[in-house]
């Protein structure tokens, strides 16, 4: 199997100076958590960490996106741009709601590159909820900035509808 790149390090000391805190993924005691956006554990995955805000009720992150997972020379593949976003817009529901998101519907509008090995800065927010027939029906949007905070240029703008599933169809998911 193919390494991928040693990530660069990527301070969050300044988020947690402006009142973020970190968001630790939650996954029921004895799954296996694999996840490619967030599982520590994966070794060819994102290992994204979150911080949040409770003021402002924003979810961020940050991250530098490594050769590896390149499109064209030099720049981003749309794919795991759009992973990014999506993942965002699942902890923020687990963040607001206490439960994680299951995507529904992603719209996501690629504005400017993301240059391979630039930090980018990731943001997303709960724009409204309401109770739909599947579950509790999530409307997020995410951004993702070039840089280390939301003053940097946009580069992906995107909105989705998540699903909060009810408990019973939510006990299946790790059954």
């Amino acid at each position: 199997m193919q390494e991928i790149s040693k990530m660069h390090k990527i301070n969050y000391s300044d988020l947690l100076e402006q009142g973020f805190e970190e968001i630790l993924v939650h996954i029921p005691p004895g799954t296996e958590h694999y996840c490619f956006a967030c599982s520590k554990h994966n070794p060819i995955g994102l290992k994204l960490r979150f911080f949040a805000n409770k003021k402002t009720e924003e979810l961020v992150s940050r991250y530098i996106v490594p050769k590896e997972f390149c499109g064209f020379p030099k720049y981003s593949h749309g794919g795991i741009l759009t992973t990014l976003v999506d993942e965002l817009m699942a902890h923020v529901t687990f963040f607001k709601f206490g439960r994680y998101g299951i995507t529904k519907s992603i719209n996501v509008k690629f504005i400017r590159p993301v240059l391979i090995g630039e930090p980018i800065f990731i943001l997303s927010k709960i724009s409204n909820s309401f109770e739909g027939k599947a579950g509790k029906e999530v409307y997020v949007n995410a951004k993702i900035f070039s840089g280390h905070n939301s003053s940097g240029k946009l580069c992906v703008n995107s909105e989705g509808v998540l699903v909060i599933l009810p408990d019973d169809r939510f006990k299946n998911l790790y059954e």
